[in-house]
């Protein structure tokens, strides 16, 4: 996360991100029906694969703990060391059981290399696209994936290209695959039971409040401006509901409205 943030304001190079240890992880076998395993790294929830699936990410070097979690079956642990140079890891599923290991390129799925360069590509492009520090600010850390969250939108009445119900759906669709989104039924009860006005969520304190009270880790507060064409910009801020402390902020400027869940979905992840 730091070192792309590094890379977005200028003090690195694009190729530093190329440098960078990835992980491969694939899954196969021959069990009949759905076998998802979760897969964790370090300790921090990275995705879930059924057979003939993979996960890539980022991988820091030294030593690494692969956990696969599966509900038929044992955890599987798995220790890899990167020594700066990519990792593939097989998951292998059969009806006795799971088995991890490390394998070399020659093993790997046959497809890997193009896999392996279109992730690097995609990262690269984040670099490339007009996204310099005038347009992206980031500052603290995201949380670890698994967390809930509660969305909170501040509604702005001088834009009114933006559809409150759309743009909850964006920031969803960004998130959802890395962590637990507060279900609407569940807040709109919440704020029937508890006689809230929606118009107090957009004040941090409120979000706060709401969020513990839903039993939510962070409070994601977006307020938005528009800007010419469809282009808005969007602030990001994500509140610990614990602390009530503010520990992560994003500011967009000038992007395309349709392209938020994209946007949005990059600066969260690691």
């Amino acid at each position: 996360m730091r070192l792309l943030i590094a890379v977005l304001v200028g003090f690195f190079s694009p190729y530093l991100i190329l440098s960078q240890s990835i992980l491969f992880v694939y899954a196969d076998g021959n069990i009949s029906g759905s076998s998802y395993t979760r897969i964790e790294l370090n300790g921090k929830y990275i995705g879930t694969i059924d057979l003939g699936e993979n996960i890539i990410c980022d991988l820091d070097n030294g030593n690494n703990n692969i956990r696969c979690k599966n509900r038929a079956y044992d955890d599987n642990n798995l220790v890899i060391n990167s020594n700066d140079k990519n990792v593939i890891v097989k998951v292998n599923i059969t009806r006795k059981g799971i088995k991890v290991r490390q394998i070399q390129e020659q093993e790997a799925q046959s497809n890997y290399h193009d896999l392996i360069s279109k992730y690097i590509s995609e990262k690269v492009e984040i670099i490339d696209e007009p996204v310099s520090s005038s347009k992206v600010f980031i500052d603290g850390d995201i949380p670890e994936y698994g967390n809930t969250i509660l969305i909170s939108i501040k509604p702005n009445e001088n834009c009114n290209k933006v559809d409150l119900d759309v743009m909850a759906d964006y920031l969803n669709a960004s998130l959802l695959s890395k962590y637990q989104i507060v279900n609407r039924d569940e807040l709109d009860l919440l704020i029937e039971e508890q006689k809230l006005s929606l118009s107090g969520l957009i004040q941090e304190e409120k979000s706060v409040e709401v969020g513990n009270l839903i039993g939510a880790n962070y409070t994601l507060l977006s307020s938005y401006q528009c800007v010419e064409k469809s282009n808005i910009n969007l602030t990001l801020k994500l509140i610990n509901c614990e602390t009530s402390e503010i520990e992560w902020v994003a500011i967009l400027n000038d992007i395309q409205y349709s392209k938020i869940p994209e946007k949005v979905s990059k600066l969260f992840s690691h």
